[in-house]
């Protein structure tokens, strides 16, 4: 104690601005132990465990512990010197790679992304450009986008890989079979030799009626149904749950370098098993223990998108049946050769692993995979009246489960990961090299 007294005699400015910052390091520190979930806690907690670092080191090191956290001081204001160079750069030439993807609302589409931002090309698609010619074309929603993935471990890039061919990818989360029509016909101009249509059954029904509460699309209303309009651009207010939160929300929020940089780290981590406990989302749903494909299902709301009980998903059936008929007459007259991809709910290949593995089935899942196997009857029909040539990697993505390999993310999330992209890719390849 003497020595802290002594250096705040001969050291007073630098010794209070360290204990000052380390105050808010405890404030941060205690609401984050106190409120919002455990990866939420763990930004507070780390956030405010560095700002507390430097005057805990002085009270153990005294003068000399000052003086090196002077250093680090200095050291510190010198990086934050050299972020604001680079923001101010990134601003002033709006370097697409640290802009942010941005979602406008689309009269046509529902919504689409700004082009030229957040690695958007020039059509606001994933992709590094817009080829004049690509031998491929991959339309779909989240799941061939890639979700939770990096841009090249997508189906798409592991496609263009396998094949050694121009592949270019024209999809966005939440599309369905209206945008497949109107995305076909856009796919034209890239003179492409085939299509691929990412048909994925967690929520195409669905989102084939919903889309129709455009306007755009109001003349294939059925008149006895009601159509709200669809809103996937604002997704309402999100606050931060603590203080930490808020404090990275907001640098994440307002910088284009830090969002960068916050972004590529939250994916790293989400994508390593051993962080995923801190960063991803483990509650909701019913968890399946099993090694390394240890996951959560939620089959209760896909049962909901798969019901042909329901008088909305009917409609989607109808909508789905005539965007078909429609993709037949475009890829006939173009000379492009179609094929659907079928990409199936994340608790049916569950369902399919315990069946093989002789395990209890939850009743849930079992109904949903019951209503999924229907569906896909549809489907495949629909597509292969259509003229189109049906792709279903099921097989092999079960067969990786049962070897250990996870195919999903450990959490809730439904979307195909980097292993299970590349199953998916490589089987479309063999199909359209097999043609």
């Amino acid at each position: 104690m003497g020595s802290i007294v002594a250096l705040a005699k001969s050291h007073p400015r630098s010794l209070t601005l360290h204990a000052a910052v380390g105050a808010v390091g405890l404030v941060l520190v205690i609401d984050g132990l106190l409120r919002g979930e455990i990866r939420h806690q763990a930004v507070a907690v780390a956030m405010g465990a560095l700002l507390m670092l430097p005057i805990l080191v002085v009270m153990l090191g005294g003068e000399r512990a000052l003086k090196l956290c002077n250093g680090l001081l200095f050291s510190v204001a010198t990086l934050a010197l050299l972020l604001v160079g680079l923001e101010v750069s990134a601003r002033a030439f709006d370097l697409r790679m640290f802009t942010y993807p941005e979602v406008v609302a689309d009269p046509v589409l529902g919504h689409a992304y700004v082009p030229n931002r957040g690695g958007h090309d020039d059509w606001g698609h994933r992709n590094r450009y817009v080829p004049e010619k690509a031998d491929v074309v991959c339309i779909g929603d989240s799941q061939t986008f890639g979700t939770s993935i990096q841009r090249e471990d997508n189906y798409s890039s592991e496609l263009a890989r396998f094949l050694k061919s121009e592949v270019y990818n024209m999809s966005v989360g939440g599309y369905g079979p209206l945008q497949y029509v109107e995305l076909a016909k856009r796919s034209l101009a890239l003179k492409p030799d085939v299509v691929t249509i990412g048909y994925y059954f967690g929520n195409d029904l669905a989102d084939a009626h919903r889309f129709l509460g455009l306007e755009h699309w109001a003349t294939r209303r059925d008149p006895e149904l009601s159509y709200p309009i669809p809103n996937d651009v604002n997704f309402g207010d999100k606050r931060s749950l603590n203080f930490g939160m808020a404090i990275a929300d907001g640098l994440m929020l307002h910088s284009l370098v830090l969002r960068r940089i916050g972004n590529h780290m939250k994916l790293a981590a989400k994508l390593n098993p051993r962080l995923h406990g801190i960063v991803g989302s483990n509650k909701g749903g019913t968890a399946y223990e099993s090694g390394e494909i240890s996951t959560r299902l939620e089959p209760g709301p896909r049962i909901g998108c798969m019901d042909l009980s329901l008088d909305h998903l009917k409609d989607g059936l109808k909508v789905t049946e005539r965007c078909f008929a429609e993709l037949r007459t475009i890829f006939t007259e173009a000379d492009v050769e179609p094929f659907v991809l079928l990409i199936h709910n994340k608790e049916f290949y569950y369902h399919e692993l315990m069946r093989r593995r002789e395990e209890a089935i939850p009743k849930p899942i079992a109904r949903l995979a019951e209503l999924e196997v229907e569906l896909t009857k549809v489907i495949v029909d629909l597509a292969t009246s259509s003229g189109m040539t049906v792709v279903d990697p099921s097989d092999e993505l079960i067969d990786a489960l049962g070897d250990g390999l996870a195919i999903f993310p450990p959490d809730v999330d439904g979307h195909l990961n980097r292993t299970g992209s590349e199953i998916a890719g490589r089987a479309l390849g063999r199909a359209i090299e097999g043609r």
